[in-house]
């Protein structure tokens, strides 16, 4: 993936495809493969967002057996799509907290807060 000022551009053996919006059918259709498009496509647009993300960020594919690491894991996390797209929280029931629409990390941060300051 490259980062820039439109969102970045995937790039796979297959071709390029842009993350701007809207997206373009041809990144629909490859996003579609990993989970929901438009959240992916939001998701790298945010992570090409950070000023210290890099100017190339590489992910590698999963053969269901090992996974790509540049260090000698056993496991990992962070790339697109799959279970991992989607969060859970293990909290108590009461708290009423909803990930329904949960699009990111930092979605869940304001109902944190509220749980907090009921107390």
């Amino acid at each position: 993936m490259l980062k820039g000022r439109d969102g970045g551009v995937l790039l796979t053996r297959d071709g390029q495809f842009p993350l701007g919006t809207p997206l373009a059918p041809a990144t629909m259709e490859l996003l579609e493969r990993f989970d929901t498009p438009e959240v992916l496509a939001a998701q790298l647009r945010r992570l090409n967002s950070f000023e210290r993300s890099g100017d190339l960020v590489i992910f590698g594919a999963y053969d269901g057996a090992r996974q790509v690491n540049f260090e000698d894991q056993v496991g990992g996390h962070g790339s697109v799509g799959g279970d991992q797209l989607h969060p859970f929280l293990l909290v108590k029931k009461e708290w009423g907290l909803d990930t329904t629409h949960v699009t990111n990390a930092s979605d869940v941060y304001p109902q944190l807060v509220a749980v907090r300051d009921r107390r």
